[in-house]
C-alpha cells in the first residue's frame, strides 16, 4: 500500500488533483482568487509534508482458557466383605410323648416333640421349617413352636394320672391343663411361659400329597418344642423339621471401584478489544479532516 505522502512526490498528478479539489472547495467557500492562490501556494509547500493523526480500531485476539473435565479412572482397593453362608439339614426328634388327658389352651390329644439344634454346624440365625404331612383321616390339628431354650424340655415322660389323695392345688398357667400331678402342671407351665413362642396354625388339616410348609424364624434357639393337639393317633400329626442356617463371615477381598479424576483442560477463545492507533496522513487532511 503506498504511503499518501510519497504520492505527493511520486505522483504529481494526484498532488495536482487534490491541488484542484482545495481550489474548488475555497472557490465555494467564496474566497476571492488571490487569496486562493495564496493559500494554495501555502499548500503546495507543505503538502509534501505529513502528521501523525489517532484513531479507533477494533483488533481480534486469541485468549486461552481452562475447563475443567473428568476422566474415569480404575483402582483396585482391598477391603473387608461380609460373606453370608447357608444351609439346611431335617432334625430327628430327641422324644416325644402325648396325652389323651391333657389339653393346651383347650384343645385334648397333646403330643409333644422335642428337638434339639446342633451347635456345628455355627450359625447366626435359623430358621425352622416344619412340614406338615397328609393325614390318614380329617382330624382337626393345632400346631404351635416354641423356642424352650431358656427353661429347657418339658421332658418328664407320659404324666401320671391324679390319684386319689395326691396333692392339688391351683395352677397359675393355662397352657397345659388336666388331671395330672399339680407338681408335674406346675412345672411344665413354667417351662411354657420361660419359651418363647415362634409361631403356628390353628385348624390345620391336610389330605394332599404335598405337606403344608410352616416356616418360621427361631433366631438363635437351641432347643425347638413343637405342640400338636387335636389328632388322636400319630399317624394324623405327622411332621418333618428342618433348620436353614445361615453364618455371615468376614473375609478380605480385593475389590475394583473407580473414581472421577479431574483435570484442566486448555482451549482458545477469540475476542476483541478497541485500541488507539497512530497513521502518517498529509497536512491537508488533518486540516480538511480533522
Amino acid at each position: 500500500m503506498s504511503h499518501p505522502c510519497f504520492d505527493n512526490i511520486v505522483h504529481p498528478a494526484y498532488a495536482i488533483r487534490r491541488q484542484d479539489t482545495l481550489i474548488t472547495i475555497l472557490r465555494n467557500m467564496k474566497i476571492i482568487y488571490p487569496s486562493a492562490m495564496i493559500l494554495l501556494t501555502i499548500f503546495a509547500g507543505v503538502n509534501a509534508s505529513c502528521l501523525s493523526k489517532e484513531y479507533s480500531a477494533t483488533e481480534n485476539y486469541i485468549e486461552t482458557a481452562y475447563r475443567t473435565e473428568y476422566t474415569t479412572e480404575t483402582y483396585s482397593e482391598n477391603e473387608t466383605v461380609i460373606r453370608t453362608v447357608s444351609g439346611e439339614y431335617e432334625l430327628a426328634p430327641l422324644f416325644f410323648w402325648s396325652s389323651r388327658d391333657l389339653s393346651f389352651k383347650g384343645s385334648g390329644n397333646l403330643w409333644y416333640y422335642a428337638y434339639d439344634v446342633p451347635a456345628y454346624p455355627p450359625y447366626d440365625s435359623i430358621a425352622i421349617k416344619v412340614a406338615v404331612w397328609n393325614q390318614l383321616q380329617y382330624e382337626k390339628a393345632n400346631i404351635r413352636v416354641f423356642d424352650m431354650t431358656n427353661g429347657g424340655h418339658i421332658d418328664t415322660p407320659a404324666p401320671q394320672i391324679e390319684e386319689e389323695g395326691s396333692e392339688t392345688g391351683f395352677v397359675p398357667w393355662t397352657w397345659i391343663t388336666g388331671t395330672a400331678r399339680f407338681t408335674w402342671l406346675d412345672s411344665a407351665n413354667t417351662k411354657i411361659n420361660q419359651a418363647m413362642f415362634l409361631g403356628g396354625r390353628t385348624n390345620l388339616w391336610s389330605k394332599t400329597n404335598n405337606p403344608q410348609v410352616l416356616e418360621l424364624n427361631a433366631g438363635k434357639a437351641r432347643n425347638i418344642a413343637i405342640i400338636i393337639t387335636g389328632p388322636e393317633y400319630q399317624w394324623n400329626a405327622r411332621v418333618t423339621v428342618n433348620v436353614i442356617w445361615q453364618l455371615d463371615t468376614l473375609e478380605p477381598r480385593t475389590v475394583i471401584k473407580e473414581r472421577q479424576i479431574p483435570r484442566q483442560v486448555p482451549y482458545q477463545v477469540q475476542k476483541q478489544k478497541t485500541i488507539n492507533k497512530v497513521k502518517q496522513v498529509p497536512f491537508w487532511e488533518v486540516l480538511l479532516y480533522p
